[in-house]
């Protein structure tokens, strides 16, 4: 959220300054910058993160300027997540929407950001940061690799059942007037999961609240019985890795439920594809239904190489957590960001 704060400033010599947002116009600035790296969905995403996250702050999101042009060369930002690792709480610092414009790159700009961001983490009492991002590369900067990232279970399409010609079940679109179900929900599904992402109100409608052409844009769907009544919820995104309708989430459903989960594929307006891609614990009645109509885990790949969640300790922090908790079980799909 955008408030008030005194901006850092620190001067990098060759006209190179490392700064943080200090106005409503450097929001826009940076937006516009991610866009150009990353691509136009990520200027959306870029606001939302910055101005709906509850927990977001403006010096959290670091630029270098170079003062001779005006022009943002590289950036990033820190995303903060509060994890539950078994009984544990543990404030995790994302490193997110990481880039340098072609010319300045090899110049050790990532480098400077990243002792700034450092700084953040330790003034911030994080207990990790993780990263998704350049296979290898983040490596130099004391991040390993720790937690598949979206492996997922793949569905073709020609596989679903057809659907009955009666169904005491209904689909709607979610609202925010919906948020204390999914919370209850969501709580009732990561329960039985090593690694989750604690989500307060606040956290649900930063989720409602990106647009759809944001990189994270998505839908939420309830499953309502015949008395109309809230039993489920899964999430469809718009973008993510690799191809097909990708449902990142849902909750547990009956066992009637995902039968009926099938056919969402077309209510959706993203459901020209050929298959469902769905990242979920494969131990759920849902992946079960999945197995046996065909389904097969595919880990998240991009440019050839699988995507894993990478992360570092932060030495700083006034409680041991990693002594707290016996080692998870190693489960590619045992955590939910």
């Amino acid at each position: 959220m955008l408030t008030s704060t005194t901006a850092y400033h620190h001067d990098l010599g060759d006209n190179l300054v490392l700064k943080s947002l200090a106005n409503p116009d450097d929001v826009e600035r940076l937006a516009a910058f991610n866009g150009i790296i990353h691509g136009p969905d990520v200027v959306d995403m870029t606001r939302a993160l910055i101005l709906r996250h509850p927990a977001a702050r403006p010096d959290y999101w670091l630029y270098i300027e170079d003062q001779s042009t005006g022009q943002i060369v590289a950036s990033l930002g820190l995303i903060p997540w509060e994890w539950r690792y078994e009984d544990v709480t543990i404030k995790s610092g994302e490193m997110g929407i990481v880039g340098t414009l072609e010319s300045y790159r090899n110049r050790g700009l990532i480098r400077a950001l990243d002792a700034r961001f450092k700084e953040l983490l330790r003034e911030g009492q994080f207990d990790l940061s993780h990263i998704q991002g350049i296979p290898y590369f983040y490596r130099q900067f004391g991040y390993e690799y720790a937690i598949p990232l979206e492996a997922s279970w793949q569905l073709e399409l020609q596989n679903i059942p057809a659907a009955p010609s009666e169904s005491p079940y209904q689909f709607r679109l979610a609202t925010v007037d919906d948020i204390p179900v999914l919370m209850r929900l969501y709580d009732e599904e990561v329960r039985g999961l090593d690694i989750s992402t604690i989500r307060d109100a606040d956290i649900w409608r930063c989720i409602f609240g990106h647009v759809a052409d944001s990189a994270l844009a998505s839908e939420i769907w309830m499953l309502l019985d015949a008395d109309s009544q809230l039993i489920g919820y899964w999430r469809i995104a718009q973008h993510g890795f690799g191809g097909g309708l990708i449902v990142s989430e849902s909750s547990r459903l009956s066992h009637a439920g995902p039968s009926r989960f099938w056919h969402i594929s077309k209510l959706s307006p993203w459901n020209a594809k050929n298959l469902i891609s769905a990242s979920t614990c494969p131990t759920t009645m849902m992946c079960c239904r999945w197995h046996a109509a065909g389904a097969h885990m595919t880990p998240a790949h991009m440019h050839g190489k699988f995507i894993w969640w990478m992360s570092r300790v932060c030495y700083t922090s006034s409680r041991p957590f990693w002594n707290a908790a016996s080692p998870p079980a190693s489960s590619p799909d045992s955590a939910r960001r």
